[in-house]
């Protein structure tokens, strides 16, 4: 969860720099610093849904995939190594 709000803390925080350099020296439209917050709130809490979602529903949206694009990729959960004696 920590990583999660991380990402969307440096994203927000990114986005809000950007924004503000092009509005600075790019754009000839001058916005409030007011909007520019709540743009980058926005972001904020859209970065953390997206990374939410996709943290927990990881598996999930592997095996849609899988069966979307007709592969049999099974995803093993323990490492497929031989370990006994051959039996030959």
């Amino acid at each position: 969860m920590d990583k999660i709000i991380l990402l969307a803390i440096f994203t927000a925080l990114l986005f809000g720099l950007v924004k503000f350099i092009e509005m600075k020296y790019v754009s000839e439209e001058k916005k409030g610093l007011k909007i520019l917050i709540r743009e980058s709130i926005i972001v904020f809490g859209v970065t953390a849904l997206i990374a939410f979602i996709f943290e927990n529903f990881n598996s999930q949206m592997n095996d849609f995939f899988n069966i979307v694009t007709d592969s049999n990729h099974v995803i093993p959960t323990d490492a497929p190594v031989f370990t006994g004696n051959p039996d030959f």
